[in-house]
């Protein structure tokens, strides 16, 4: 995207916010606030899902519950022993 399509885009936000009532901008004020922040803790962390990979994942994570695919914790860490055992 070039600075002028980038600049055209800010520009029509701007013209939408300009014309909200109160109630509204709040909302937007908040959501933009909490969009900043998430991008700030985004880079001190490996993995910052969205909301909706996360949703994603732990729906999958039901599917392989409900289908007997899971691991306890038990056969976990003897699968991790045998494993550094091998090392």
């Amino acid at each position: 995207m070039t600075t002028m399509e980038l600049n055209l885009r800010k520009e029509y936000l701007y013209d939408l916010i300009k014309g909200m009532d109160e109630e509204r901008l709040s909302k937007v004020e908040t959501y933009i606030k909490r969009l900043c922040l998430a991008k700030q803790k985004e880079s001190l962390y490996p993995w910052a899902p969205d909301e909706a990979e996360l949703t994603c994942k732990i729906a999958e994570s039901e599917v392989d519950f409900n289908n007997g695919d899971y691991c306890t914790q038990t056969a976990l860490k003897k699968k991790l022993q045998k494993k550094l055992a091998s090392w």
